[in-house]
């Protein structure tokens, strides 16, 4: 079993360890980044293809008011 005279290190060095205060703030700009960039596609993707069927419905109208 090793001891801390075996890895050079004491227990509490094994890395860099965030605190939950400092990891929150770049979640919540990441989140918040993310959900306006998705929001953004899906907004753009609704306007594509609302153009694309702009003129597809009007025929149909006019033949049912007839």
């Amino acid at each position: 079993m090793a001891t801390q005279h075996d890895h050079g290190h004491a227990h509490g060095e094994h890395g860099h360890h965030h605190s939950v205060s400092e990891d929150r703030v770049p979640a919540f700009v990441g989140l918040i980044v993310g959900s306006a960039f998705i929001g953004a596609v899906l907004f753009g993707v609704v306007q594509w293809t609302n153009a694309q069927f702009a003129g597809h419905g009007e025929g149909a109208k006019a033949e049912a008011t007839k």
